[in-house]
């Protein structure tokens, strides 16, 4: 498909720049239309094909450079084409195009990542521009506002350029079997680069501001607090160990003291929020703060799995059957306390887990527990019997045979897959 010329408008669109013929009686003197410019005739001839994919309740018109309508960095992309067209056809994003919002990416990796994180949107339309790749979502209710990002844009308003207005190339080829798709905020898994402002802005919108007008006075919204401090902290709270913890990516949790808590909410407070208009300096004590981080506990709480449903999970998630292979209990009672400590689960002790290893694994996989698992004797030339099982192994390719002797680091289990290749 051309990319200047890709069918991504609506039926309707520029129907305010058509020429009309005036209505006149039958001995007034017929006045000529005034004469059409090339950018009305390629956009009158665009339009039936456009409307097919964006639907007609989708607006367009079209824009002369430096329209400041247009975000600043698609605005540098059109000025830097050679030659540079004078006028380019636009979509209006926003309710006025029943939710039209598009995510620009300016490189094509950041673009598939989107789409392989969002297999659901495969089907949505896209279309590129100006070297440009466009993904079209319809969010009839809340959609985050306008933002940026390195190699990404989000245009939830305001317009986006599709193709050049330029009479010398022709209309689209053919018209892709895709339709702009509509969702919601909640079902898309965005990017990362947007992700934490997405949330909070989403957070107000359910919530409200973080500063309420209360009578004569201003007050800290602390619905809307106890769902954005954690998730910025990364703070939850284990209600079983009555304690909060850290959760980091790749990293165990981290025991953090309600002191230090009670430091970082503060802090948070005073560095974001001391400047906007009515904080109110003069009730934030120890008294609120503690009612707030009460309020966050409530938000953020979480139990833990108990040791038979960790045990449970860790046998369903990490070990499969195979033929011909074979695992001791140490190898695997290693593994289980590796992979258990990383994720801070309850763990049986080794005693009980002897015990409950056997039922959980004849449960899941109807092997029973043998005696004949031969591995070697270590820096001899013998092999001897062990207990464990056979037709089973471990599904990750990083678990090794090392034996567990007591159960302290034996096995390795990989919990990432491996990256792709693409």
């Amino acid at each position: 498909m051309n990319t200047n010329i890709h069918p991504s408008f609506a039926k309707n669109i520029f129907q305010d720049n058509a020429a009309t013929e005036p209505s006149v009686e039958f001995n007034e003197p017929v006045v000529a239309a005034p004469p059409r410019s090339n950018a009305d005739i390629v956009a009158e001839q665009n339009a039936p094909v456009m409307a097919r994919c964006f639907g007609p309740e989708t607006k367009g018109e079209a824009v002369k450079l430096n329209d400041a309508r247009v975000p600043a960095v698609l605005m540098e992309r059109w000025a830097q084409q050679q030659p540079c067209p004078e006028h380019t056809a636009c979509v209006h994003c926003g309710p006025q195009s029943g939710g039209l919002c598009a995510l620009v990416f300016f490189e094509a990796n950041a673009y598939h990542a989107f789409l392989r994180a969002n297999p659901g949107l495969a089907n949505t339309l896209w279309s590129n521009w100006a070297g440009v790749y466009y993904i079209w979502l319809r969010l009839p209710g809340w959609a985050p506002a306008n933002d940026s990002a390195p190699g990404m844009l989000w245009v939830s308003s305001g317009l986006v350029p599709v193709f050049n207005l330029v009479p010398e190339e022709a209309i689209a080829p053919y018209v892709p079997d895709k339709k702009v798709l509509q969702t919601t905020y909640a079902a898309v898994q965005w990017p990362k680069a947007f992700e934490k402002s997405f949330f909070i802005d989403h957070t107000i919108f359910e919530f409200g501001p973080l500063i309420q007008p209360v009578k004569n006075t201003h007050e800290l919204n602390h619905a809307a607090l106890a769902r954005i401090l954690p998730r910025m902290l990364e703070l939850y709270y284990d209600q079983d160990a009555q304690g909060f913890v850290m959760r980091r990516a790749d990293k165990p949790m981290e025991v953090v003291t309600t002191d230090a808590v009670t430091r970082m909410v503060m802090d948070c407070l005073l560095h974001h929020l001391k400047m906007e208009p009515g904080f109110p300096m003069n009730k934030l004590n120890a008294t609120r703060v503690k009612a707030l981080i009460e309020e966050i506990k409530i938000v953020v709480g979480f139990r833990r799995p108990s040791a038979a449903a960790w045990l449970k999970e860790f046998v369903h998630g990490q070990l499969c059957l195979k033929a011909g292979g074979n695992l001791t209990v140490e190898e695997i009672h290693g593994a289980y306390l590796r992979h258990g400590r990383a994720q801070d689960s309850t763990l049986f002790p080794r005693s009980k887990f002897l015990v409950e290893l056997p039922r959980t694994i004849l449960a899941t996989f109807n092997l029973t527990r043998v005696n004949n698992v031969l591995r070697p004797v270590a820096g001899t030339a013998r092999w001897t019997a062990r207990r464990g099982f056979n037709g089973v192994a471990f599904k990750s390719d990083g678990g090794d045979s090392k034996d567990g002797g007591d159960g302290a680091d034996g096995g390795s289990i990989a919990t990432s897959p491996p990256a792709s290749s693409n």
